[in-house]
């Protein structure tokens, strides 16, 4: 895996996305500071609805709660 510094992964970043079979290393003095990795199959997956279901509660009024303040900063101009 190639080692990159931030001004040669600007100057080829189309080259190095191309290249990211197994990941390119940025360093910064020295130092890694980011890795460029492709997106992996697992990433593109539906996510599931309704994991919270039944963990969570809403007050009643939930839907109703500022439709008094919303309507005085609609009407605070008249």
């Amino acid at each position: 895996m190639p080692i990159v510094t931030p001004h040669e992964a600007s100057t080829h970043l189309a080259p190095l996305i191309d290249q990211t079979a197994d990941g390119e290393m940025v360093r910064a003095q020295d130092k890694s500071v980011a890795r460029l990795v492709p997106l992996s199959s697992n990433d593109q997956q539906a996510r599931t609805l309704g994991l919270g279901q039944g963990r969570f509660t809403l007050p009643e009024n939930f839907y109703h709660l500022y439709d008094a303040e919303i309507q005085r900063m609609f009407t605070a101009m008249e």
